[in-house]
């Protein structure tokens, strides 16, 4: 190339190229918002997970209260509460404590 070819391309080129910079970077500012929003999505979703397993901590809880429990046994089941004497508690060696 001759050097006039080469001042007449340098406009075009130094366009191109500043083009070029301005496409990449609208690229990654774009990127960085589909990321910010991804993010933002991944932690309601996490939030809404979180809340969805305190609430099942909390029904468990409820389900295995002593109290509620016991109104099942007595009040579904053929179950009576049970009076002195009829709880031993066993060990290995044998009869620990009778009640």
């Amino acid at each position: 190339m001759s050097k006039k070819q080469v001042k007449t391309l340098k406009p075009f080129l130094s366009i191109v190229i500043l083009m070029s910079f301005l496409f990449v970077f609208a690229f990654i500012k774009m990127e960085n918002r589909r990321m910010g929003y991804s993010f933002l999505k991944l932690a309601k979703k996490e939030k809404q997970l979180r809340n969805l397993k305190r609430d099942k901590r909390v029904k468990l809880a409820q389900m295995m209260d002593p109290d509620r429990v016991r109104v099942l046994a007595t009040r579904r089941l053929p179950m009576k509460k049970a009076s002195d004497g009829q709880i031993i508690q066993m060990t290995g060696d044998g009869i620990a404590v009778i009640q």
